[in-house]
């Protein structure tokens, strides 16, 4: 798989962790109360770990790339 297409496939799950994430911060008081404490926390969680790891994995394609463009001057 080239950059550009890696890149656009992590941009675009970065988008959709982002978007969930949000969506478990934000869901009303008597959702969560349904859901119950232990497993909105759980979500919230997961969420946030689904995130970060998107945003690493954007990271480092960026570290690839400026690393392959400074090996090549």
């Amino acid at each position: 798989m080239d950059w550009q297409t890696e890149w656009t496939k992590t941009q675009q799950e970065l988008s959709a962790a982002s978007r969930n994430e949000h969506w478990w911060k934000s869901l009303p008081e008597e959702r969560r109360s349904i859901l119950g404490r232990t497993e909105y926390r759980k979500q919230c969680r997961l969420a946030r770990q689904r995130l970060k790891q998107a945003d690493e994995r954007c990271r480092m394609l960026i570290r690839t790339k400026r690393e392959t463009a400074g090996a090549s001057h």
